[in-house]
């Protein structure tokens, strides 16, 4: 009997934070990728049936390979992420995610692609609310990398329906979680993420306590980054009868706070934690929590990795294994 051929998947971004969860995730199941990553902030790793194109992913030899290998589904996760650097930097910012998607997509246009699944990001809701906010919620991105995600779900959803494929723009709220054995976690030591800076300090500064919140800190939705992955793998794997441009909350549905996290994570991993606290910062949104019924009833992830216990637990043995 003959064996069906292998898939190939391309990935932009793969050695990133997301990209090696997913790949990992997706060569365990069988698949080849082939990773676009110039390794500016990403880790790279060698495994069987993984093929890197160290490029930037709107280069014309990424076309080639995506001919050559007759490419039908690309996860494109190659971004610029910081909200905070966006601000002192749009035009890398513009440049990058907005400008290189749009050379990415022209040249890809024609050759046959199915689908496209694009990380964007629940900066596109600016300062959020204190209910959980849905797709439908008002966009008014408060960071031009807010702004540059929403931009990049435009012109995809135009050469989506366009060019006949789907498009599946995936808003992700604040990634987390670790799998040491695979090296994924938190290794770009520049990003301003909280964990990130929990794991690499001994004193911690919670940005006021004064918003109307039960704890009076900032209220955000964690979704663990393997949650992310089985998300992303189940929609790869998905068949789709007709065209479709999805925009889609990936979160955990879950609000936790700034202060209810620092506790959690002194009392489990780092005793001597000092933590102190200071004044707000200008422009932090009081709570974005997602509503994500959507993304759960379309592939049936329900978000069990994403508590917030797992996701301190991952990091300590992360911080334990580095």
């Amino acid at each position: 009997m003959k064996s069906s051929k292998i898939e190939t998947i391309l990935v932009t971004g793969g050695y990133g934070y997301i990209g090696t969860y997913l790949v990992n995730l997706l060569l365990r199941n069988n698949y080849k990728v082939i990773v676009v990553d110039n390794l500016c902030n990403g880790k790279k790793f060698i495994k069987k049936n993984l093929f890197h194109i160290k490029k930037n992913f709107s280069s014309k030899i990424v076309l080639e390979y995506i001919k050559k290998k007759k490419i039908k589904k690309i996860v494109h996760l190659a971004a610029y992420i910081d909200a905070e650097e966006s601000v002192k930097n749009p035009t890398k910012y513009f440049k990058n995610n907005v400008i290189e998607l749009k050379k990415f997509l022209e040249n890809i246009k024609n050759v046959g692609i199915k689908k496209f699944i694009f990380a964007s990001s629940a900066a596109v809701y600016g300062d959020g609310s204190k209910k959980k906010i849905d797709e439908n919620f008002l966009t008014l991105p408060v960071s031009p990398y807010g702004l540059t995600k929403l931009q990049g779900e435009k012109i995809l959803n135009y050469y989506s329906k366009k060019y006949f494929f789907n498009s599946y723009s995936l808003r992700f709220f604040n990634i987390a979680g670790a799998k040491a054995e695979i090296g994924c976690g938190p290794f770009n030591k520049t990003y301003k993420h909280i964990f990130n800076i929990l794991l690499r300090s001994s004193k911690f500064y919670i940005n006021g306590k004064n918003y109307d919140t039960q704890d009076g800190t900032c209220v955000r939705d964690y979704v663990n980054v393997s949650d992310v992955s089985e998300v992303i793998f189940r929609i790869l794997k998905k068949k789709e009868k007709n065209i479709k441009q999805l925009v889609l909350n990936c979160g955990s549905g879950i609000g936790t706070s700034v202060k209810s996290i620092v506790n959690v994570y002194k009392e489990k991993v780092n005793n001597n934690l000092i933590i102190v606290t200071g004044k707000k910062r200008a422009g932090d949104p009081v709570s974005i929590i997602a509503n994500n019924s959507k993304i759960k009833i379309l592939t049936k992830v329900n978000f069990k990795n994403s508590k917030l216990n797992q996701i301190i637990s991952e990091y300590n043995e992360w911080k334990n294994k580095k």
